[in-house]
């Protein structure tokens, strides 16, 4: 397996700005997937957990990825 950096961005503040300019959890949600079949993917796996205010979402694909310089500046 290739060498990988875990980049978690401040996922709270960035959601509740997108929020107030119309940027919804179904957009971002289509925005990713879509971004996943750029990159190729053959498999995307999607994982909810609910719990309230600390649910999460997982989207995990197979596609080729980013530079590290890319992923660097997008988070």
């Amino acid at each position: 397996m290739g060498k990988y950096e875990e980049a978690i961005p401040q996922a709270k503040n960035l959601i509740h700005s997108l929020r107030d300019i119309g940027y919804s959890l179904k957009t971002a949600t289509a925005d990713i997937i879509d971004n996943s079949i750029t990159a190729e993917a053959s498999k995307i796996d999607i994982f909810i957990d609910y719990a309230e205010e600390n649910s999460s979402i997982c989207i995990v694909d197979n596609g080729y990825g980013m530079r590290e310089r890319e992923l660097n500046r997008a988070s």
